[in-house]
């Protein structure tokens, strides 16, 4: 039997990582940024809101990115990580190569 959740998708896209999970996360990989939050359930110290249009603009850090996008449109988020993680590698930076992120696209398309 399954049991469908009758909560909104919106409100699921909003949905805030859980503090135990991140803070594990977090004392691994060194997040400074977080890609893909609103000011209600940032991680970070600095983040990216849908003001901000994190899609279309560079993901500029000093250390790892956390991004846990709205997965009721996954795609463009690990499109963007994949390209985020080359540009940041190429720049000299790890930030993104050493984050959670990269090594989420690396496993979907081995790109990073």
């Amino acid at each position: 039997m399954t049991i469908k959740s009758n909560t909104p998708a919106h409100d699921k896209d909003c949905w805030q990582t859980p503090l135990w999970l991140f803070d594990a996360l977090d004392i691994e990989f060194g997040f400074w940024l977080d890609s893909a939050a609103s000011d209600k359930n940032a991680l970070c110290a600095h983040w990216l809101t849908e003001a901000d249009d994190a899609l279309n603009s560079e993901w500029i850090s000093h250390g790892a990115i956390w991004n846990n996008p709205p997965y009721s449109n996954i795609r463009p988020w690990v499109e963007k990580a994949a390209e985020q993680c080359i540009q940041q590698r190429q720049d000299g930076s790890d930030a993104c190569a050493r984050g959670y992120v990269c090594r989420m696209v690396q496993q979907g398309s081995g790109e990073c």
